[in-house]
């Protein structure tokens, strides 16, 4: 069953209103952790060096490659609750360079859900108006803001 991104960017918003996320930073780790999951920061075996995450939905375990940087690793925690509250059952694991161009449905709704609950589309506009900032310029500041990429914060705009 696929939901869609309008639903997933809509259970996105939701979550962030239910842990009244006003802020742009959102610890995606604490509430990951508030939703009943376990996140265990791991060395992936050589053979799985370029997987940046694994969810384990029976033990209710993400597995996250601990040599990840910080903004990635926030993504793939993201992505993973977002399969997780989108009551998906069967996915892949998360591999660098394709989370964000994936064509699976499933996989796309927890990109769709990850990108808005870290960096809302409406909220990210909003900030860029009142700061005068611009993707061209400033687009590091802003990836330092909601700690995300410079790629998930195109991808927003």
């Amino acid at each position: 069953m696929t939901i869609g991104c309008k639903l997933a960017k809509q259970k996105a918003e939701q979550l962030r209103k239910e842990y009244k996320m006003n802020d742009p930073l959102v610890h995606g780790f604490g509430i990951t952790e508030a939703e009943g999951l376990t996140l265990k920061f791991v060395e992936m075996p050589k053979k799985l060096k370029d997987v940046l995450s694994v969810f384990d939905l029976d033990k209710k375990i993400i597995y996250i490659n601990y040599k990840e940087t910080p903004v990635r690793q926030h993504f793939a925690v993201a992505h993973e609750l977002g399969h997780y509250l989108l009551g998906h059952k069967d996915f892949e694991v998360l591999l660098k360079g394709t989370h964000l161009i994936t064509k699976n449905p499933k996989e796309k709704e927890a990109n769709c859900f990850a990108k808005e609950l870290i960096v809302p589309a409406k909220k990210l506009k909003r900030i860029m108006r009142k700061y005068d900032l611009s993707l061209a310029y400033d687009i590091q500041i802003l990836s330092n803001i909601f700690g995300a990429s410079k790629r998930l914060i195109e991808l927003q705009v």
